[in-house]
């Protein structure tokens, strides 16, 4: 599955489909090169376990947080107070500015200053670090109060690359953002492959078929592995076919998940079966009801049977 040149993303996901040829309109990169960061002072460090345990009794939460890199941790949540101590611990009296650019080369971040801080850097600062419980919301209210601006469609991307959950459920809000996007520049090759992927992710890929060609046209070497898959799901091989042996011969960065494609193809065994018709989806889950209803009213008779072949024999008994 393709996606376009920019990564949003401060981690590596499992999920992280491959990139696209060098073409992209846009290359929003969050972490281009990884910042270098260095750990904590001692004496900070000790200051700030021994303020952890001077709230251990007040934390208001606990929950687990499922990390871009799929890693989950327990987060806690603790009240204002403690934010403004910790704050307090690592800049002293450093202005808002000084002790962002502080507590990022520590990688720290800090709830208080995030804050004071107005929404285009507190956006900045929370992205910076990597995705957290509050990235979400700091996005939106980029989003929100930035329209029309080049924030706004970075936040956008942001939000559909990386903050979205990567689960089927939420397939059709990723989407949605993408549109979006598409909105505001309807030729964005980004967009387009990204909103085509998620589409054939969540098998719909009669949908996806239109935003490719339009990739195609934009850029003719872009897009082919992910309409070859979108081919391959509907049920045309051949078509399919032609396509991973186009991305192949653009050099496609993933060129062994192509490879894997065509292998699979010319074996007979093609990776994706083909998406069934809704009709044929619709009288299957008719079936299934139906068999249901049989096997319960099956099991209802043979009961009654049973009850009335144990009542035969007291009878019997009784006489």
């Amino acid at each position: 599955m393709e996606c376009p040149t920019h990564d949003h993303s401060p981690h590596t996901s499992r999920n992280k489909r491959e990139e696209a040829p060098d073409n992209a309109t846009h290359s929003y990169s969050y972490r281009q090169n990884r910042r270098e960061t260095q750990p904590l002072p001692e004496k900070v460090r000790q200051q700030l376990k021994t303020l952890r345990l001077q709230y251990k009794d007040k934390i208001i939460k606990t929950f687990t947080f499922e990390s871009r890199d799929s890693a989950a941790f327990d987060y806690e949540v603790y009240p204002d107070e403690y934010h403004e101590k910790e704050l307090e611990i690592l800049c002293g009296d450093m202005d808002p500015e000084q002790a962002v650019d502080y507590l990022l080369s520590f990688d720290v971040l800090n709830l208080a200053l995030l804050k004071r801080l107005d929404t285009v850097r507190a956006y900045q600062y929370i992205r910076t670090i990597g995705h957290r419980p509050e990235s979400r919301e700091y996005t939106e209210r980029a989003i929100v109060e930035n329209p029309g601006t080049a924030i706004e469609l970075e936040a956008r991307y942001y939000l559909a690359d990386v903050l979205i959950p990567w689960h089927k459920d939420c397939f059709t809000e990723r989407a949605q953002v993408y549109r979006e996007i598409l909105e505001i520049e309807p030729n964005s090759i980004n967009a387009l492959v990204s909103l085509a992927s998620v589409l054939v992710l969540d098998d719909k890929p009669k949908e996806a078929i239109p935003y490719l060609k339009q990739v195609n046209r934009l850029n003719p070497k872009a897009g082919f592995l992910t309409l070859g898959e979108a081919f391959e799901k509907l049920g045309d091989v051949k078509a399919a076919w032609v396509c991973y042996k186009k991305a192949l011969a653009n050099d496609h960065p993933q060129s062994w998940q192509v490879r894997l494609h065509i292998d699979a193809i010319e074996a007979g065994k093609p990776l994706y079966k083909p998406i069934p018709p809704k009709s044929k989806v619709l009288y299957l889950r008719f079936l299934s009801i139906c068999r249901k209803f049989y096997d319960f009213f099956d099991k209802s008779k043979r009961s009654q049977q049973i009850r009335n072949k144990n009542l035969n024999i007291f009878t019997i008994f009784l006489i």
